[in-house]
């Protein structure tokens, strides 16, 4: 079953880089974001707003 993401749920859809063992939210769901570790390096979405992020 897949679920769309809404940019209005408090939780994140992530994606995958397609390796053989990798899962996103296709196969175990939304994150919430207090279980997020770690930190994004750029944002590339909406392309024309891409930039390192801060």
């Amino acid at each position: 079953m897949i679920s769309l993401c809404s940019p209005f749920q408090m939780s994140i859809c992530c994606v995958s880089d397609h390796r053989r063992m990798s899962k996103d939210s296709r196969s175990i769901g939304r994150i919430d974001q207090d279980q997020v570790i770690g930190e994004a390096q750029y944002v590339y979405w909406p392309i024309k707003n891409f930039h390192l992020a801060p």
